[in-house]
């Protein structure tokens, strides 16, 4: 019958393999490697990877793949418009500032590895399943650590924890074992709240709640109300775990030092987020006088950074102790933030981009809510890129934004997307 055929095809289409249906291929050697190298970073000159070399290698087999994934070229266009507009601004911005071709080549390669990473790992997706590639790209992350920065500081903070988050979730997605997921969140946030990590303890405490919360069988009518009334009952419970855990601090469960730390950060701006995260009034500042951005190759001149100062004095963080100086505006413009940092070098373009891959990211998590389908790694990367588009500098934040993007870009299915147009096709003529 032509309506069973339909559906045949459509099974066929590409869509990810199954567990059972993967098959050791050169195509899926490589695709394996080039997913292990992207979470690696291994950085050749001016944050220029391997893993992106070896993407650029492949373009001409992953941009083909975009198509089959709903919105991957639009965050490829867009990204791109980004690019461009990186570089336009920084032209205009040297009339009155300087400028630096070297930080325009490593903010350009930045954004670069982001787009190249991602396309990697949707063409990875066609021929590996969504788990073994998440597996795949937390052994990248694991051996990718580095002893270098603050790594000596806090091993488990600055080094393991992610990597090791990200490589032990996606190996109980690939399990099938959502209890598994729970249960390793759990431990996961306790050796975190043993360890300063005060962040990423309350993410883990919410993802497991939340995964414990919609485990059982998918709903089967009404799912677009209970999608909405499901979505209203996470944001209450992020609130709820938010509130948990800074009590749970301030009564000195997660140790003493992390104790006199929040306190400190609060009583300086009466809010835990604005005292921990003073460079949110630099931004506001910045953006205030100078709204269409910076440019990724443009230097800071001394106006800009009196005026970062100020906005962060406002929130009652004294800005004078070398931070801003330093680290901030020592060698371009750092907010702090994936929203900030694509703001100042990409302007309008950038925050549209960032826009999209939050709409992106939120549409997955929406999707699995309402379908029940949420497993504990894909909710943790949700958390934590919500946070790192507010809170944490675009260079950091790349990695773990290509796994989040890479995993959460819907497969395109035809036959459904005809069915929904010709729904529409026929409410219209009603």
């Amino acid at each position: 019958m032509p309506g069973t055929r339909t559906g045949a095809v459509a099974r066929r289409h590409p869509l990810r393999p199954t567990l059972l249906e993967v098959r050791v291929s050169p195509a899926a050697v490589v695709a394996a490697l080039a997913v292990v190298l992207t979470a690696v970073r291994f950085e050749v000159h001016l944050s220029i990877t391997l893993g992106t070399l070896l993407g650029v290698a492949l373009a001409p087999v992953w941009i083909g793949s975009l198509r089959r994934f709903r919105g991957a070229s639009l965050l490829m266009g867009l990204g791109a418009a980004a690019l461009v507009a990186g570089v336009w601004l920084t032209e205009v911005s040297a009339a009155d500032r300087r400028t630096s071709d070297r930080l325009l080549l490593v903010s350009v390669v930045l954004v670069l590895n982001l787009l190249v990473g991602t396309g990697v790992l949707l063409w990875a997706r066609t021929l590996l399943p969504d788990a073994l590639v998440a597996v795949l790209y937390g052994v990248g992350m694991l051996a990718g650590i580095s002893g270098e920065g603050r790594f000596a500081e806090n091993p488990w903070r600055f080094g393991f924890s992610v990597p090791l988050t990200v490589l032990l979730l996606g190996l109980t997605w690939y399990l099938r074992r959502k209890w598994l997921g729970v249960a390793a969140a759990l431990a996961l946030g306790a050796v975190s709240a043993l360890n300063d990590g005060r962040s990423t303890f309350a993410m883990l405490v919410l993802t497991a709640v939340l995964v414990a919360w919609r485990a059982g069988p998918r709903p089967t009518s009404g799912r677009r109300r209970s999608t909405l009334r499901s979505m209203s009952l996470v944001l209450a419970l992020g609130f709820a775990v938010y509130n948990l855990g800074q009590g749970l601090i301030l009564d000195g469960y997660l140790g003493e030092s992390t104790q006199q730390r929040t306190a400190a950060q609060m009583a300086t701006s009466g809010s835990l987020i604005l005292g921990a995260r003073p460079e949110l009034g630099a931004t506001s500042a910045l953006v205030q006088a100078r709204p269409q951005g910076y440019g990724a190759g443009t230097l800071p001149s001394a106006q800009d950074v009196t005026l970062a100062k100020a906005g962060m004095a406002d929130l009652g963080y004294d800005p004078n102790n070398g931070y801003v100086e330093n680290y901030m505006f020592g060698s371009g413009f750092e907010l702090h933030s994936m929203l900030g940092d694509l703001w100042a070098g990409y302007g309008l373009v950038g925050v549209a981009l960032c826009a999209l891959m939050a709409w992106q990211v939120g549409r997955h998590f929406a999707d699995s809510v309402g379908s029940r389908s949420l497993n504990a790694l894909m909710t943790f990367l949700v958390i934590r890129t919500a946070w790192n588009l507010l809170f944490s500098p675009l260079n950091s934040s790349v990695t773990l934004m290509v796994l989040t993007l890479g995993l959460a870009l819907a497969v395109y299915d035809p036959v459904r997307s005809s069915r929904r147009a010709g729904a529409d096709v026929r409410a219209y003529s009603a």
